[in-house]
């Protein structure tokens, strides 16, 4: 079958979205004929690569407008399905990787709800948005809504009213876990020992993500737990000069741009993640992959936490700003052994169980529903 992807940048280290769609393609492009409309890319052999005429520019809705225009055009003949990782208003196969904005918007408190309906007839940037996911997430024969949680599938069915029966549950999946080509080099770049613990915090955006309330236990945390962090996308200067005026650069390590979290995950201890806006959490998932164990946030922060276990899996926070369960947390798990080789082994086996070829066969098996 002749395919195309409408992503604005197709790379695997831009976020979870892209990671997605990429590893779907990767698997997918030996069986079928891939082409891949976007901004940005990695090259994959045997994909075809459409790049937009149009850069990525500020504002991001203007942006969106023109991605959408250009794909529309394109795509509009000669490919059997189209899958969209975009906010479009077309596309047979619909990937769903954000929380829905008019849930985000309206399913709150009625005065926050009047509040925000007040910033939608004052910001053109939102009628865009608005308006775009109306479009995309309509009834439409043989449309289908593929989502990477059973939290952003409850937030479709029970709180937007789209038909359960168009909404499918595709959990992200995880490649095997490589040895890594040394596992000291941290420990080696930055004069750091055996008796150092290292807590790893991996995102593009560290405000939503959960770095404030790192930092904040830290200094309750003994002097050889140290920080890997990777840099923010937006804002690191800010984030430098933080840490900088808390008096922990010396614990707090940046990691480059770019770099291949798989060969950071051997040499770290254990995966923070305070996230306040994942509808799944991959970074989670590979951790486990690679036998660390975690602490992160619970559903509805972290879509991932919806599917586990209560301190089975992972050990939960209570939210967020849960800096006592953080702290509480990292200490246990770096003192009970039974209970961090506990975690380990059960994460191990999840991630296991969730492969990205799995995932593949079963965007695939998707296309068997759409009219010809």
């Amino acid at each position: 079958m002749k395919l195309a992807f409408l992503i604005r940048h197709f790379d695997p280290q831009a976020g979870g979205a892209e990671r997605y769609a990429y590893e779907v393609v990767n698997h997918l492009r030996h069986r079928h004929e891939c082409h891949v409309f976007c901004i940005s890319h990695r090259p994959l052999d045997g994909v075809h690569v459409h790049l937009s005429p149009s850069p990525d520019r500020r504002p991001r809705w203007l942006s969106l407008l023109r991605f959408a225009r250009w794909t529309r055009r394109e795509t509009q003949s000669g490919f059997d399905a189209i899958f969209s990782n975009e906010n479009l208003g077309f596309g047979d196969v619909q990937m769903v990787h954000v929380r829905p904005i008019r849930h985000d918007l309206f399913h709150r408190s009625w005065l926050k709800s009047v509040f925000n309906g007040l910033r939608v007839l004052l910001t053109p940037g939102l009628w865009v948005y608005l308006g775009m996911e109306h479009l995309r997430l309509r009834p439409r024969p043989g449309r289908v809504l593929v989502v990477p949680s059973e939290m952003t599938a409850h937030q479709l069915t029970d709180d937007l009213h789209c038909d359960a029966a168009r909404v499918k549950v595709v959990l992200p999946g995880v490649n095997p876990a490589s040895a890594p080509h040394n596992p000291h080099w941290i420990q080696q770049r930055w004069g750091l020992t055996d008796r150092h613990r290292l807590i790893l915090l991996a995102a593009h955006d560290l405000e939503k993500k959960g770095l404030p309330l790192v930092l904040k236990a830290m200094p309750h945390w003994p002097e050889e737990v140290h920080l890997l962090v990777t840099p923010d996308k937006w804002h690191q200067d800010h984030w430098v000069k933080l840490v900088e005026s808390l008096q922990l650069s010396h614990r707090v390590h940046w990691l480059d741009r770019g770099v291949d979290l798989n060969e950071v995950y051997p040499c770290a201890h254990v995966l923070v993640h305070p996230t306040r806006a994942d509808v799944y959490g991959m970074v989670v998932l590979e951790a486990m992959a690679h036998g660390l164990p975690v602490i992160c946030s619970p559903s509805p922060f972290c879509g991932a936490a919806w599917h586990w276990t209560t301190q089975q899996e992972a050990w939960l926070l209570d939210s967020p700003d849960d800096v006592q369960g953080l702290i509480t947390g990292l200490r246990r798990l770096l003192e009970d052994d039974d209970l961090r080789q506990g975690l380990v082994q059960r994460g191990r086996r999840l991630a296991q169980q969730q492969t990205w070829a799995d995932v593949a066969t079963r965007i695939e098996a998707q296309l068997k529903g759409l009219p010809s």
